[in-house]
Formats: C-alpha cells, sequence, structure tokens
C-alpha cells in the first residue's frame, strides 16, 4: 500500500476524466453516465467511501481526483476533506507514515482558515506519530493542541489533547502520567458537563489503576463512570462499563463477580444489535473459565463464538482458534489441536498477526514431536524461531524508543527544575537587596533624626536571618548538584560495563572459536567451519556494536567542553590521512577545497563528524569513488555539504536513516557497519544547535549538509 500511496497521485496525471470514468463505469456501473467534472465534492467522496470495500484502487484514484480539482478550484473545505478521508483509509491499511503525511496536508489547507478544523486534525496527526513509534513528535503535537486549545477555551479539545497524552504515556507504561493526564480530561469533561467523555475517561483511568494493580482504585473510578451512564440512562456505554467490571474483577480473581458483570453486559446487546460486542464479551467469559480451569466450559463457549465468523473480527477468530487449539493439545488430542491450529495458522499469516504465527508453529512443533514426526516437528521449530527472533528485534527496538522518550522527558524535567530554581534564586536575591535598601534607608533616616538604634538592630538581625535561610538554599542546590554528578558517575560505570563487562564475554566466545579452529581444523567438516566463521563474524560484529553505543552514550551524556575555533582544513588532513588505507585500495578521488572556513565546535567531535561522513561515502560506492567536499558562510552559520556518486538511499530508508542501529544497507557481506554513525553524527550536530539533513536517489549518490556555528 506504500506504493499505491507514493503513486496514487500520479495516477491521475496518466488517466484523463473519462478514462476514470469508463473504468469505474466497468466495475458494474458504480457512476452514472456523466463527466466526473460535473459531479458533486461530496457525492464522489461518499462514491469512494462505498468503493473501498470492494476496490480502494479505485477509491484512491477517485480521492485524488477530488483533491486535484479542490485544488485548482481553491476550495479549501474539500482539499482538506479529501486528504482527511485518504488518511483514514490509509490508517485502517498501517501505512501510518502514509496516514500522518495526509493529515498534515488536511491541516495545512486549513491551518489560517479554520481554527476549529484544525485542530480536529491534529489529534489523529499524534496518533500516526504514535503508531510509528515516534513519542516525542506526537507529544510535541498534543501539547501544541492543548496550549492553543486552552487559549482558545475550546473544551472539547482540551479534553481531547489531555486524553491522547494519557493514551501516549499509557502505551509506555508510564502509568503514574498516564493517570495525571486521564484524570485531567475527566476534569475537563466534568467542568464541560461532557457526563458521556467523563465516564470514558473514567474508564481509562480504572483500566490503569487495575494494570497497576490498584484495585481500590479501579473500582472507586469504574464505579463512578457506571453512576454517570445511570444518571444518564446510557445503556448503550454500560456495556463496556460491565465489561471493565468484569475485566477488573478478574483480575483480582473474583470469578463469580465477573461472570455477573459480563452476563450483564451481553444482555444489554441485543438491544442494540451489537453482535460484534456480544461475541468479543463471550470470548472474554471463555478465557476466564480458562482462568478458573474450566476447560470444558472454555471449549464450550469459545465454540460459541464460531456460530456465526463474518461478523467476527479476524483477531479474535485467530485467538479463539488458538485457544481451542491449545485446549485439545492439553487434552492429548492431536488431530484435533492440529485442525485449529491450522485454522489460526492460516488466518495469522494472512493478516501478519506475527506473534499468534510464533505461537502456532510453537504448538504444532510440539504436537509433531510428540507424534515422532521429526520432519514437520523440525520445520515448525526454525519457523518459530525466526518468528520469535524478528519480533525479538521489532520489540527491542520499540523498547529503546520508548527508553530514548523517557530519557528525554527527564531531561526536560531536570531543566525545568533546574528553572525553577534559579528563578526562586532570583526571586531571593532580589528580595534581599530590596530588604537592604530598605533597611540602610531606615538606618539613615534614623541618624539624620537621631533615633534610636534599636531599630537598626532587629533590621540587622531579620538580614542575619536571611542569609541563613541563604545558606540553607545555597546548600540545599549543592546537594542536588551532588545527587547530578552521582547520577552522571552511574552511567559512566554503565558505559563501562557496555565496553568492558559486555566486551569481555564476546572476546571470549571469540577467542574458544579461534582456539576450536585451529586445533580441530581436520577433524570438522567443511559446513562445521563455515558455521564457526559466521560465530566469528557475529562475534566482531557486535564488538563493534557495543564500542559505537559506548561513543554514542559518551557524546549523549557529556555536555560539549573546549569550545574553538577549529580549521576545517586542519580537520580535513587528519582525516583523509587517518583513512588513507581505504581511499588508496578503493582508488577514490577526494576534493576538497582549498581555503575552507573556521567552524566553532570542539575538535574531537568535529573530527568524529567528518570521519564518519567520509568513510560512509567511501563505503557505499561499487566503484571508483568521487567525493566532493564544499563550505559556505552566511553571517551566523557555515555549510558543509559532502557529495559522493556511490548506491544512494531509498525514500523507505532514508527514513529511518538517523536513528540508533538503523542499517539501510542490511548486506553485511558488502557493506559493514554498526548502524550508529549517522545517529553519532546527528547527536553531535544537534549539541551544537545545528543540523544534519541528505538528498539522494538510488543509484545516482548521496549528498550530506551539516549547519554549524561559525567562528567568531
Amino acid at each position: 500500500m506504500k506504493i499505491l500511496y507514493n503513486i496514487s497521485r500520479s495516477i491521475l496525471i496518466f488517466l484523463s476524466v473519462f478514462s476514470v470514468l469508463d473504468y469505474l463505469q466497468a466495475q458494474s456501473s458504480i457512476l452514472p453516465n456523466q463527466q466526473l467534472e460535473a459531479m458533486p465534492f461530496q457525492h464522489l467522496l461518499e462514491k469512494a467511501d462505498s468503493i473501498y470495500i470492494k476496490d480502494h484502487k479505485i477509491a484512491y484514484a477517485l480521492i485524488d481526483f477530488v483533491i486535484n480539482r479542490a485544488e485548482k478550484e481553491s476550495n479549501i473545505s474539500f482539499i482538506h476533506k479529501g486528504h482527511f478521508a485518504k488518511a483514514i483509509y490509509l490508517e485502517r491499511q498501517l501505512c501510518y507514515q502514509a496516514a500522518y503525511d495526509n493529515y498534515h496536508a488536511a491541516f495545512k489547507a486549513v491551518e489560517h482558515k479554520d481554527l476549529q478544523m484544525a485542530r480536529n486534525v491534529q489529534v489523529f496527526m499524534g496518533n500516526t506519530k504514535r503508531e510509528l513509534f515516534q513519542y516525542s513528535e506526537a507529544r510535541d503535537i498534543y501539547l501544541q493542541l492543548l496550549n492553543e486549545s486552552i487559549k482558545l477555551n475550546d473544551n472539547d479539545n482540551i479534553q481531547n489533547a489531555y486524553c491522547a497524552l494519557g493514551i501516549l504515556y499509557y502505551t509506555i507504561e508510564d502509568y503514574d502520567n498516564a493517570i495525571k493526564y486521564y484524570e485531567k480530561a475527566a476534569s475537563a469533561a466534568e467542568n464541560g458537563k461532557n457526563t458521556v467523555n467523563q465516564a470514558i475517561y473514567l474508564d481509562n483511568l480504572s483500566e490503569v489503576y487495575c494494570l497497576n494493580k490498584q484495585f481500590d482504585a479501579a473500582l472507586y473510578h469504574i464505579e463512578k463512570a457506571m453512576q454517570l451512564a445511570d444518571k444518564d440512562q446510557d445503556s448503550y456505554g454500560k456495556i463496556f462499563l460491565y465489561e471493565r467490571y468484569g475485566r477488573i474483577f478478574a483480575a483480582m480473581g473474583r470469578f463469580d463477580e465477573a461472570h455477573l458483570k459480563f452476563e450483564a453486559a451481553i444482555a444489554l446487546c441485543p438491544e442494540f444489535g451489537e453482535v460484534r460486542d456480544m461475541k468479543n464479551l463471550t470470548i472474554a467469559k471463555a478465557e476466564l473459565y480458562l482462568k478458573e480451569g474450566k476447560t470444558a466450559l472454555a471449549e464450550a463457549t469459545f465454540k460459541e463464538t464460531l456460530s456465526d465468523i463474518s461478523i467476527m473480527n479476524v483477531n479474535n477468530l485467530i485467538k479463539v482458534y488458538h485457544e481451542l487449539g491449545k485446549i485439545y493439545k492439553q487434552r492429548q488430542d492431536f488431530n484435533e489441536a492440529l485442525v485449529y491450529f491450522g485454522k489460526s495458522q492460516e488466518l495469522a499469516t494472512k493478516n501478519l498477526s506475527l506473534r499468534y504465527e510464533e505461537w502456532n508453529h510453537r504448538a504444532l512443533y510440539e504436537i509433531y514431536g510428540k507424534k515422532k514426526q521429526a520432519t514437520q516437528a523440525l520445520f515448525h521449530l526454525e519457523k518459530a524461531n525466526t518468528l520469535h527472533d524478528s519480533l525479538f528485534s521489532y520489540e527491542k527496538m520499540e523498547r529503546v524508543t520508548e527508553l530514548q522518550f523517557k530519557y528525554d522527558y527527564a531531561q526536560s524535567q531536570q531543566l525545568l527544575k533546574e528553572k525553577e530554581i534559579q528563578n526562586s534564586r532570583m526571586m531571593l536575591y532580589g528580595g534581599i537587596i530590596i530588604t537592604i535598601l530598605i533597611v540602610s534607608f531606615l538606618g539613615y533616616f534614623l541618624h539624620a533624626r537621631n533615633k534610636s538604634n534599636q531599630h537598626l538592630r532587629a533590621k540587622n538581625q531579620q538580614i542575619q536571618a536571611q542569609n541563613l535561610q541563604l545558606e540553607a538554599f545555597n546548600q540545599e542546590i549543592k546537594s542536588q548538584k551532588q545527587q547530578l554528578e552521582d547520577s552522571n558517575a552511574m552511567l559512566k560505570q554503565f558505559n563501562y560495563a557496555v565496553a568492558h563487562d559486555l566486551k569481555e564475554p564476546l572476546r571470549g566466545i571469540g577467542n574458544f572459536v579461534k582456539i576450536i579452529q585451529r586445533r580441530y581444523i581436520k577433524d570438522l567438516p567443511d559446513e562445521a567451519l563455515e558455521y564457526f566463521d559466521f560465530v566469528t563474524s557475529g562475534v566482531s560484529r557486535m564488538g563493534g556494536m557495543l564500542d559505537g553505543l559506548l561513543k554514542y552514550s559518551m557524546i549523549s551524556m557529556n555536555q560539549v567542553t573546549e569550545i574553538e575555533d577549529v580549521a576545517l582544513n586542519e580537520i580535513m588532513s587528519d582525516v583523509t590521512a587517518s583513512l588513507q588505507l581505504k581511499i588508496a585500495e578503493s582508488h577514490a578521488e577526494i576534493i576538497i577545497p582549498e581555503n575552507m572556513p573556521m567552524a566553532h565546535i570542539n575538535k574531537i567531535h568535529a573530527t568524529q563528524l567528518i570521519q564518519n561522513l567520509l568513510s560512509n561515502a567511501l563505503k557505499f560506492v561499487e566503484k571508483n569513488p568521487k567525493i566532493e567536499i564544499e563550505t559556505k558562510e552566511n553571517h551566523e552559520n557555515l555549510l558543509i555539504s559532502i557529495r559522493d556518486n556511490g548506491i544512494g538511499i531509498s525514500k523507505e530508508g532514508g527514513a529511518r536513516l538517523f536513528q540508533l542501529f538503523n542499517r539501510v544497507h542490511a548486506d553485511t557481506s558488502r557493506f559493514e557497519g554498526t548502524g550508529i554513525g549517522l545517529a553519532l553524527c546527528k547527536n553531535i550536530v544537534e549539541k551544537y544547535k545545528g543540523k544534519i539533513w541528505f538528498e539522494s536517489e538510488l543509484n545516482q549518490g548521496t549528498q550530506f549538509f551539516i549547519e554549524l556555528p561559525k567562528a567568531a
């Protein structure tokens, strides 16, 4: 679908109005026999919505036609509606980056024309950023929406922003902040007399408290939500509140009460024709029976949900088949277990449900193992292990992103606290200065009038007391500074552990493999020697990644010191000297200006930055590298560009180029590396409030740009 998104706008360039009409008429006469140009915008969007399920390509073509025609006619409203509709469809297909681009286009269309419409789409922009694990960007969008909505007293979007921030922190399991923002959302809904939203936010709070094992708080909030639903006579909303009740009681081990709540929710479903919700609740009941160890009841309840699978959510259907397979596997009824695991596996593969794919393969491996069918067992074991490795890598990157977001948040809170301390100190100093001036004036006045010095001594005592307070305050600041230094010392110890303790076992592995290769080379088959080569290569790559991670974390932790005016010609000379062997081996031509300007930067950072970029330029060129370096200046900044004639970078790879451990070219046999170099470059440049970006096309080379402060 990404390919479809990227070329969707160009489709209409090649298809005329009549060719689109002909194509649509060929699909069961979807449109009447009239030109698209004459049709109202809203009618076209409604047609696209009705066509989408049957043929999303036609739907995208229609929406792009609406956008193009609306742009020609300067119809801001339907430029916005067209991009928004397209984003919704793309989000359904999990194309989150493409969805964000269209949400952003919808936002830009009305940003200065209709503030209400612009704010409404900001929540969707933040949600797609959250799905892309770009948590900091999502938070910035939500906070911008919150600030604008507070200024305009837009209570609905204040609620939306608070709720979105709560979901964001819930996603990264920061439950304290999730609770804080959900409570703010509930309070805003109460102020706006929106009891439906207030009940939803209270439901969210009960879920977080339940996950945090704070069951009393969870029950308090769900009971409060139920009271609001009773007051509003909101029977439909009570379906979901009863379900939450049941899940809380299930987590507490109060199974009978959980069953009663689930039954109460199921009883309300027919009133609203909610067959799908009824099936979801029935699945929840079956899972509860499994927790109680009542497998026969669980089996019957799961099978009850299969009465009409056409209306069933595909993820729930995958789960039901899998759970039935587990039940039959536990009973040693392997034939039935194979049937249900097979059905679950077929749907999981079709719908890219990787976790259930792994679980199904693992279960099938165990069954075939017990049936002594080694070939099938080995096949499913290998599949399960491959999926496990893929999911582990994916979850590792997601966890790294979450940790980086949490670290950035902690740093921002620390800076805010330091700012508050600084402001308090300035207020205290100002108070002391004002007090001194008042006391001096009083002293002079009393002396001039030949009064008693008793008042002056009293004022002096007050000043001494304030000085004592100031001294105590300074001691508190010193204590906080010492805590910060202790924290940095712990980080340095961690870096040492990465550099030494983690690398030591790797070196041991590498050494033992080499000993085995030397001693038993004659006794080992060629295939075994090849496997040992794989191990040695993996050890080397892991060592390189640990070294890179150490450099990255040290630059992230350390403040910039010893900034000086650095001659870039000297840096280039040092870097080309260190890379001389690579340059000679590859017959590279490097073009460097004779008189390069001075940059205001730490010399070591400048060397790391240029060496990483120049090394990449040499690495990703098939033959005869040609690298051109240029510099430009303006009144504040210095722009450095490094252009190569290499293999280039695709748009998909470029989107995550500067992420930690990202490798755009995964073929390590051709292009070695750890995926840390460019993340290191970005970290260095941002320490100087600079910028780094690139321009590239596949097989057309790449040009990196660096903007840094120039020498004074």
